[in-house]
């Protein structure tokens, strides 16, 4: 977030690990939910200090010196970008709000449109270019704009190792199927044409993996004042339990193998991201399996989640697979719709083991 923090890169991965790093692009005038008209305080940065399109290629360049610093990790160094342009959606959402043409869900896609992905791809994928770092993960792209600027980076820019990602919401929920503002996420849902062409370029090899963005938000913070006001409402929502079971329901529909669906879920990010003994059933690595049934519709229900969350996007759609059972490192944590044993989780220095 400041210029200290780059001067710490190099330590973060040694002392602690960490090989993965993140820039919010839109952080430049926007807060996390909306508009932000003072970024030093929201940011809680040094007055004089800028989080902007210069601190960014600064980022770039002090992660590119760590990974010539540590040569032996390089290939597991990389940098993840949300790709969304600030003027664009102050703009935007000034005209949108002003204009009272739209409401909900569909408000929210037309205040941050899809070209400000377009355009923050694009930037990013220079200062990448003239920063020398080659691995960059373009995060949680959200519709055909942003895809199209990163399919046209990758022929650009063919010495920069892009991967490019997308998460379940898009893929499942649309600004007219999802389940009210709860949908509010950033970058927005967009409309079904959308959710159909990042199918056709998953389908086309084109995405590398698809993640929960699991942004779990209760009731009473979620929701502003009054509840119907998606520009009040937070931003993000849970999507951790529907992944599997969503991927599997429309992509198997689509004609998608069990074998892509574990690579887009499992092996690609695990190797990206240093997590070398995760992402596949093989000897030496750790025994993290979900099973799943498929073939019984079932619809979804908030009330029927383990999560506290309260509500979901999600809420009435019907899906055709749903995991059963859960293993983490061997031990069966999830079976018969709960979850047992005392946790599991342990904290993984990466990179994990060799490759």
């Amino acid at each position: 977030m400041m210029k200290e923090h780059i001067d710490e890169i190099p330590e973060i991965i040694q002392r602690d690990g960490v090989v993965s790093f993140k820039i919010f692009m839109f952080y430049g005038s926007h807060g996390l939910h909306g508009r932000s008209a003072d970024q030093n305080s929201f940011l809680m940065i040094p007055e004089g200090e800028r989080y902007d399109l210069a601190h960014f290629e600064f980022v770039m360049r002090g992660i590119q010196a760590a990974r010539e610093k540590f040569p032996e990790l390089a290939d597991d160094i990389s940098l993840g970008l949300h790709c969304e342009t600030a003027e664009i959606m102050t703009a935007y959402t000034k005209m949108v709000e002003e204009s009272g043409e739209y409401s909900g869900l569909e408000a929210y896609h037309h205040s941050r449109p899809p070209h400000s992905e377009g355009l923050a791809v694009s930037i990013a994928s220079y200062l990448a270019h003239e920063t020398g770092l080659p691995n960059i993960n373009l995060l949680h792209l959200s519709g055909k704009k942003a895809m199209e600027a990163a399919v046209r980076m990758k022929v650009a820019f063919p010495h920069v190792n892009f991967r490019r990602e997308v998460t379940i919401g898009h893929l499942l929920a649309d600004i007219h199927t999802a389940s009210g503002i709860g949908g509010k996420v950033n970058p927005p849902l967009r409309p079904r044409e959308d959710v159909e062409a990042l199918w056709e370029y998953l389908i086309a090899g084109e995405i590398d993996w698809v993640v929960s963005d699991h942004a779990c938000c209760k009731d009473e913070q979620k929701f502003g004042e009054p509840r119907d006001d998606v520009f009040v409402a937070k931003s993000g929502f849970g999507g951790a339990e529907y992944l599997l079971a969503g991927m599997v329901t429309e992509g198997r529909k689509r004609g998608v193998s069990y074998q892509r669906i574990s690579e887009l879920t499992a092996s690609n990010p695990a190797s990206r991201f240093g997590l070398h003994s995760k992402g596949e059933i093989a000897p030496g690595k750790d025994a993290d399996i979900a099973l799943l049934e498929e073939g019984e519709p079932w619809i979804v229900r908030a009330e029927d989640s383990l999560s506290t969350q309260g509500h979901t996007p999600f809420e009435g759609f019907e899906l055709t697979a749903r995991v059963t059972d859960t293993f983490v490192r061997g031990n069966h944590v999830f079976t018969d719709g709960n979850v047992h044993g005392d946790p599991k989780g342990e904290y993984l220095f990466r990179p994990t083991h060799t490759k």
